[in-house]
Order: structure tokens, then sequence, then C-alpha cells
């Protein structure tokens, strides 16, 4: 099984592209918690993209830059 360390999101929706977010992924659980408008969809929409099972976020800025990265164990 491949479990997910850290993701690193970079100019998609709220995440500015001029900075990368990293999230880091705890053992057991990993809760996603914000204020409305934070991008808590949007770290699950790039998961599932990391994963293979869907089409990146609406809004995506690629004209600017994208960065989405994985590091799986």
């Amino acid at each position: 099984m491949t479990t997910i360390d850290k993701l690193l999101i970079r100019g998609i929706r709220a995440f500015d592209p001029d900075n990368k977010s990293t999230i880091e992924f705890h053992k057991p659980l990993t809760l996603i918690v914000g204020p409305n408008g934070s991008g808590k969809t949007t770290i699950i929409e790039c998961l599932k993209q990391v994963g293979g099972t869907a089409r990146l976020p609406p809004y995506t800025l690629l004209q600017i830059g994208l960065t989405l990265l994985c590091y799986c164990r």
C-alpha cells in the first residue's frame, strides 16, 4: 500500500502561484479543517488528481504555473 507523506500545492484556486504550500499527512489520521474558501476542497481534489481519479480543479491557474507534487512512500 502506498501512503502519501506530504503534498505540495501551488497555483490552484486559493493556493498562491508565487508561494508553495506543503501539507504533511500524519499517521494514522490527518484532519483538514478551516473556514470557507481556505482550500479544503482543493486539497481533496488535488489528492484525487495525484491518485489519477480526477481532473484538475476548476479555476486552476495553468497560465501562471501549476505545481502539484506528491511525496509517497
